[in-house]
C-alpha cells in the first residue's frame, strides 16, 4: 500500500498483488482503517482492485474529519475497465454497494463544520446505470 510519509494519511492498495486485493473483504479493509485511526488520519483512501468489497467495511470512516479523496474506481490510474473485464471474469463482479456506501458519504458530507471531501470517485459500472450515489451527491450540492 502507499503510505508516502508513513503517517497513513494515504492508503491505496495498488501495490498489494491484484490476486490479493480482489479477495479482501468489509472486514478486512474496516479493520485496517480501525487501526490506523482513518476517522481522524485518513486523507486518501483508493480501493484499488478491491472487488469483494461491499462497502460495510467504510464505518470506521463515518463522518471522518480529513477524509478528502475516495477513489471507489477499483481500477489503476489510466487503467481500462473493459481490458480488464475482458481477461478475468471476477473484474465484471464488483460487489461494491450503493446503500453503504453512500450512507457513509452522506454522513461525511454533511458533517457539522464541514465537510473536507475534494472529491469521490465512483465504481465505472455506475457512471453507466441510474445509481442513487450519483443523483444524491448531485442533490447535496445543488441544494
Amino acid at each position: 500500500m502507499k503510505y508516502y510519509n508513513c503517517t497513513w494519511e494515504v492508503m491505496d492498495f495498488v501495490d498489494i498483488p491484484v490476486s490479493l486485493a480482489s479477495r479482501l473483504t468489509d472486514d478486512d479493509v474496516g479493520a485496517v482503517l480501525v487501526c490506523i485511526d482513518a476517522i481522524n488520519i485518513l486523507k486518501r483512501l483508493n480501493l484499488t482492485h478491491c472487488f469483494n468489497v461491499v462497502g460495510h467495511g467504510f464505518e470506521p470512516l463515518r463522518s471522518s474529519t480529513v477524509l478528502e479523496k475516495l477513489d471507489l474506481g477499483l481500477y489503476r490510474d489510466f487503467e481500462s475497465p473493459f481490458w480488464r473485464c475482458s481477461r478475468s471474469p471476477r473484474f465484471r463482479e464488483v460487489k461494491l454497494s450503493e446503500g453503504p456506501v453512500c450512507d457513509i458519504i452522506d454522513s461525511i458530507l454533511r458533517r457539522e463544520g464541514g465537510s473536507s471531501l475534494r472529491r469521490l470517485q465512483y465504481p465505472f459500472e455506475w457512471y453507466h446505470e441510474n445509481h442513487y450515489m450519483r443523483y444524491a451527491v448531485l442533490y447535496f450540492y445543488d441544494s
